[in-house]
């Protein structure tokens, strides 16, 4: 098996080797060879599997594991009016390949529940803003993942999270949605405003496609409070 994850990883360092980064979505077909029920019993993974990707740095080759728990509440009104599938928890794994195996450097678990504006029915990844690139040019990648719950009004009263990896450190943001301005909240860890420039900016970038996606509405004046630090941000 292991012989076989390295065919995988080895295209990766071929290719590689004509430029300096690398990523790629892996196939189901690469999926289920990679992530055999052995591997997924030793690293114990038991929810489905929503995506992967392979990517390379200066660092080595590198493998993030997305997978999701169906929801339970399948026969709520709100479950049959909203027509794809919903999660009650997902869980993130993040590999380095070290001597032909994967070895697992960290996880991600996030679960619903009832946030401060309305009680939570599904939680997703939002991939359509996740890309895996080196945003502050030091030859790492930085994943940036971003997911959100929905709650009675959909993303409108559900939670965002924007979560920064970047070596060893984890930083977050932490969105409360709200249809009204007074139920909305930002936090952001302190330790976000460590990162390099080019990181924050990114997801600054992020943050702005979030609302013009309609997907999200920060506080007014975020971006501001952002340039100066701040750790909370609402709309009084």
């Amino acid at each position: 098996m292991y012989k076989l994850l390295f065919f995988f990883f080895g295209m990766a360092i071929t290719y590689g080797q004509k430029t300096t980064l690398y990523s790629v979505q892996l196939s189901k077909n690469e999926i289920d060879t990679i992530f055999s029920l052995e591997v997924k019993k030793k690293h114990n993974i038991t929810f489905r599997v929503y995506r992967a990707y392979r990517y390379e740095d200066v660092n080595g080759q590198h493998l993030l594991l997305m997978t999701e728990n169906a929801a339970k509440k399948e026969n709520t009104a709100f479950i049959k009016e909203n027509k794809h599938v919903y999660n009650d928890s997902i869980k993130a794994y993040f590999f380095d390949l070290k001597d032909e195996q994967l070895e697992l450097k960290r996880t991600l678990t996030e679960f619903i529940g009832t946030n401060e504006v309305s009680e939570e029915f599904s939680i997703a990844y939002w991939t359509k803003f996740f890309a895996l690139k080196d945003y502050d040019g030091n030859g790492t990648i930085d994943p940036i993942l971003i997911y959100g719950s929905y709650g009675n009004n959909g993303t409108g009263d559900g939670r965002i999270k924007i979560m920064v990896f970047q070596g060893t450190r984890k930083s977050g943001i932490r969105h409360q949605n709200g249809t009204l301005d007074s139920e909305r909240n930002t936090k952001v860890d302190a330790s976000f405003y460590e990162l390099p420039m080019g990181i924050q900016k990114q997801v600054m970038q992020q943050m702005q496609a979030i609302t013009a996606n309609g997907s999200g509405i920060f506080p007014d004046g975020w971006q501001k409070d952002m340039k100066a630090k701040k750790l909370v941000m609402n709309e009084f």
